[in-house]
């Protein structure tokens, strides 16, 4: 479904500007188009003038924030074509249910009392702007899977920007016990140096596990980064490029568990790599059959297709041609993560370690709203 809005903000008069956004309970991807000046457009947003770009989605009062931000003036993709800004939220799941049973839910149906979303766009330095936003959603069913007594994998979202300011925030809320929390984050550019990035979590810094280029000259770089014991409320997972060439993408998604060590090393050794051609692929090592394994990749061109006994968790699909992804694999599978591809690829990948006490799985939203069912 597609929603179109006019965005007016004046300097010293209308600094800020929000509009509802309707939401079905099945809706797994939101985005947010914003129409740059082009050959066919006069629509007002120069290269001096800068926004803030947040989408609010609530669920039963509590508040989830993405956000990105961007500069106007004309924008051209690596095949010469004008292009908007764009800002695009895959939604996070719930567990709901009880023992080895639990559903996995798309957020809305997840929701008890209330359900809303909006969209709130700032403006933050520059002249006057006045120009088009497209709002897209998509619906989709979820696969179920089952939980089990190890390190089990909770949930996950991210959110994208095309053509943005370099620094892409996704509100995070994990779940049950023993929690743990991984980031990956992507960018490619156009010319200049490879970005390289920096991730925090509740405005702390996160243990970086990779920072990787390509080396290829495709200007591709993966990193990522964990968490322990993250909070189970709504918190910010923000990832900050180091300003190289010319920004094409960003990408940063974000993944929760449980089960996992918390007193002891909490992950493994990270392992990656780089290659130019399929597939994908790294091998994590010293894995156990509890453990979780959890990946994050960035090819270029239009194939990412995700390896055996591996679950794709979180994808972004550019329009410069390039794919990115996050999977994650069980211990008992061997620790090989691949991914098919058409071109050159950046990979890292690494274990989260189960906890040596053995904590069984307690849903979040099975804590919340179990009250619901009765």
């Amino acid at each position: 479904m597609n929603t179109v809005l006019k965005l007016e903000l004046h300097n010293g008069k209308t600094n800020f500007a929000t509009a509802p956004i309707d939401l079905a309970p099945l809706t797994d991807q939101v985005s947010i188009a914003i129409e740059r000046p082009s050959k066919s457009s006069d629509v007002l947003w120069d290269e001096t003038t800068s926004i803030s770009v947040t989408l609010v989605i609530a669920v039963d009062g509590q508040e989830n924030r993405y956000s990105g931000g961007a500069t106007g003036g004309t924008r051209l993709d690596p095949f010469g074509q004008e292009m908007p800004y764009r800002f695009t939220v895959n939604l996070p799941t719930g567990w709901f249910g009880e023992g080895k049973t639990q559903l996995v839910k798309r957020l809305g149906e997840t929701a008890v009392t209330s359900y809303k979303s909006w969209l709130e766009i700032s403006w933050k330095g520059g002249t006057d702007l006045s120009t088009n936003v497209v709002v897209s959603t998509s619906e989709v069913p979820i696969d179920q899977e089952y939980w089990h007594n190890s390190v089990q994998y909770d949930t996950s979202s991210s959110a994208s920007e095309e053509g943005g300011d370099l620094v892409v925030t996704v509100s995070y809320t994990a779940n049950g016990t023993e929690r743990a929390l991984f980031a990956g984050g992507t960018s490619r550019s156009n010319t200049g140096a490879v970005f390289t990035s920096a991730a925090t979590y509740d405005g702390v810094a996160m243990t970086e596990l990779w920072d990787l280029e390509d080396g290829s000259g495709q200007k591709m770089q993966s990193s990522g980064y964990y968490k322990v014991a993250p909070a189970t409320s709504a918190k910010d997972v923000v990832v900050t490029l180091t300003p190289g060439g010319t920004i094409y993408e960003q990408f940063v998604g974000v993944v929760s568990f449980t089960g996992v060590e918390q007193s002891g090393a909490a992950v493994g050794t990270a392992v990656t790599d780089t290659g130019a051609s399929t597939p994908a692929t790294v091998t994590v090592g010293s894995v156990g059959t509890d453990d979780m394994c959890v990946d994050c990749v960035i090819a270029n061109g239009s194939t990412l297709t995700v390896g055996a006994d591996q679950n794709s968790r979180q994808t972004f699909n550019s329009t410069f041609a390039s794919r990115s992804g996050i999977s994650t694999q069980p211990g008992a599978s061997g620790g090989v993560m691949s991914w098919t591809v058409a071109n050159q690829w950046v990979m890292g990948a690494v274990a989260f370690k189960a906890s040596a006490g053995g904590s069984v799985f307690t849903p979040y939203f099975y804590q919340q709203h179990i009250a619901a069912m009765r």
